[in-house]
């Protein structure tokens, strides 16, 4: 059983080391994503069937379109990368081409399910058992309760929201600095 379980160690360790590939039917053009090795392919020039394309080198694993990869680090860690493209070399490797990039800000969402917890437990006034029931009622009388129905966040940005936002504060009896704390416990 010991030999069993540190055969299965072994081979876990191996195959998280195996090497990916990708394969290219022109040395060019990119044809699949990154996979292991099959273990047989078409020679690309003769038509014939190879077997046991883990044992051959990475010219002959070439010549049936499939190329080994060979990682490039990032160029630095203080910016982001993303890749643009992959280089196929002669000798039958492959690796990528970095690109740097700026994202896109973070868009700042509250999530709706967040709100309706966080109302919902502090404690309502003017006959509503909680701050939820107050807005709730504000939302359906004011016609807004279709727009809300069909969300799942507001954005923080969104027009709708920044023109209700201080009817909202005025309805939780709080100022909109206090809303915006309250929101900043929401955030998606």
């Amino acid at each position: 059983m010991k030999k069993l379980v540190s055969i299965a160690i072994c081979l876990f360790a191996l195959m998280s080391l195996a090497d990916q590939f990708m394969f290219s039917a022109d040395g060019v053009t990119r044809g699949s994503g990154l996979r292991e090795c099959p273990s047989q392919a078409v020679d690309l020039k003769t038509g014939e069937v190879v077997v046991g394309l883990h044992a051959l080198t990475d010219a002959q694993r070439a010549s049936c379109g499939w190329y080994r990869f060979v990682p490039v680090p990032k160029p630095d860690t203080n910016h982001y990368y993303r890749v643009k493209s992959y280089v196929f070399a002669p000798g039958g490797t492959v690796s990528q081409v970095w690109e740097q990039y700026t994202p896109k800000p973070r868009q700042l969402k509250y999530s709706k399910l967040s709100i309706i917890k966080k109302l919902e437990s502090m404690n309502g006034t003017n006959g509503f058992s909680t701050k939820w029931e107050e807005v709730k009622a504000s939302i359906t009388a004011t016609g807004y309760i279709d727009k809300w129905n069909a969300c799942t966040y507001i954005a923080a940005d969104d027009p709708d929201f920044l023109a209700i936002k201080p009817a909202l504060a005025s309805i939780l009896q709080m100022t909109v600095k206090n809303l915006d704390d309250v929101l900043s416990s929401c955030q998606y």
